[in-house]
């Protein structure tokens, strides 16, 4: 894992695509940007994206958080809002939020 901060904040921002260019050790602007007016799609747009590259991206519970690394959605200091962080066996391996 290769910490990248995210770029861009608030609704708009691209914590998701940092956590990702995180796991992947590569460079934040190689990662897109599925979000958009179709709320199911960006995450089925995700899956064929790491399928494409020999990767798999899965939802699994957060009572059952997996071994090694994964993304999480954790709460955001802005109300309605998630933030996406990378963790390492459970715990908090790097927020893309800088500093």
């Amino acid at each position: 894992m290769k910490p990248v901060a995210q770029t861009k904040f608030g609704i708009d921002g691209n914590c998701w695509c940092a956590a990702i260019a995180s796991l992947l050790e590569i460079p934040l602007v190689e990662v897109p940007e599925f979000f958009g007016n179709n709320s199911g799609q960006w995450f089925r747009d995700y899956q064929k994206w790491f399928n494409e590259r020999g990767q798999q991206i899965l939802l699994i519970s957060r009572d059952t958080p997996p071994q090694g690394y994964a993304l999480a959605d954790v709460d955001s200091d802005m109300p309605g809002e998630a933030h996406t962080v990378v963790c390492l066996d459970g715990k908090l391996a790097w927020d893309p939020l800088p500093q």
